[in-house]
């Protein structure tokens, strides 16, 4: 009995022995690990309950919308920001005589184009020379030329029928694009500038920036023909003896009568920047 009693002591001892040094830091480490992953789970529950919290299925929507829209926007401007090959002078050319023939037979082409369209052009254009330039001149001028050429029809398929001067500038070097700056006034109505303008914002040509823009507004007055309605005119078989009236009544004849018509015209100075890419 007493041997029985040793024994049960002796299981006990080794049982709390265990507990003090197996079983107790595990139950602490357990509850540690509890006490941790719930404290993780009310942060993911305050999160997602704040308005820190993650977007809705909307806002991720309209985000990849967004995306979209720049992913576009981007590939829209990669087509317009471009590097023309034609800048370059074909190989065998004497550089000086290639210009000079090219901008003569540009001058003709535009005031070709402007006589099509009933529009008026300058004599001139500041920037680009009536005399020989030097060869290492040409491929800025080429450059130049092209733009110009781009800008005059453009104009004038919008309706501006009157450009009075247009000045091309030495372009800007960037590290990504390069910048040519031009000036341009004319003249046209309140519809053919904001066809225009629109044009130049959203076309998929050229990537033009409008850097300063002065329109002054003027009033043109004219006489034109007004035709006396049908109704009023006296026709011979109408007429009886002992009428007093005009001759042009008594035989039915057409009167022609005047009436003034003011127009608006909008005086424009528009100074823009064409961007294409420095590399590509």
């Amino acid at each position: 009995m007493k041997k029985l009693i040793i024994f049960l002591v002796l299981m006990v001892g080794a049982l709390i022995a265990f507990y003090v040094i197996f079983a107790r830091p595990f139950i602490a480490k357990k509850a540690e690990v509890e006490s941790a992953l719930q404290e993780a789970l009310d942060k993911v529950k305050r999160f997602y309950s704040s308005p820190e919290g993650p977007p809705s299925t909307a806002l991720i929507k309209a985000m990849e919308a967004g995306d979209k829209i720049l992913e576009e926007e981007y590939a829209r401007m990669r087509k317009v920001l471009y590097r023309s090959s034609n800048f370059e002078v074909p190989e065998g050319q004497n550089p000086v005589l290639y210009f000079m023939e090219t901008y003569y037979q540009k001058k003709k082409e535009w005031n070709e184009y402007a006589e099509l369209k009933g529009a008026k052009l300058p004599s001139t254009i500041s920037g680009l020379p009536e005399k020989l330039p030097s060869p290492e001149e040409v491929p800025e001028l080429l450059k130049n030329l092209a733009m110009v050429d781009w800008l005059i029809k453009t104009f004038l398929d919008n309706q501006v029928k009157d450009i009075s001067s247009i000045s091309v500038y030495k372009s800007e070097d960037g590290d990504i694009y390069q910048k040519l700056p031009l000036t341009i006034s004319f003249s046209c109505d309140l519809l053919s500038f904001t066809k225009l303008l629109y044009f130049l914002e959203n076309n998929e040509e050229k990537f033009v920036l409008i850097d300063d823009l002065v329109i002054a507004s003027k009033e043109i007055s004219r006489e034109v023909s007004v035709e006396k309605p049908e109704s009023d005119r006296i026709q011979p078989s109408n007429y009886r003896r002992g009428r007093k009236g005009a001759l042009s009544d008594i035989m039915g004849v057409e009167e022609v009568k005047k009436k003034t018509v003011v127009k608006k015209v909008l005086n424009v100075t528009m100074s823009i920047s064409i961007l294409e890419w420095s590399k590509m």
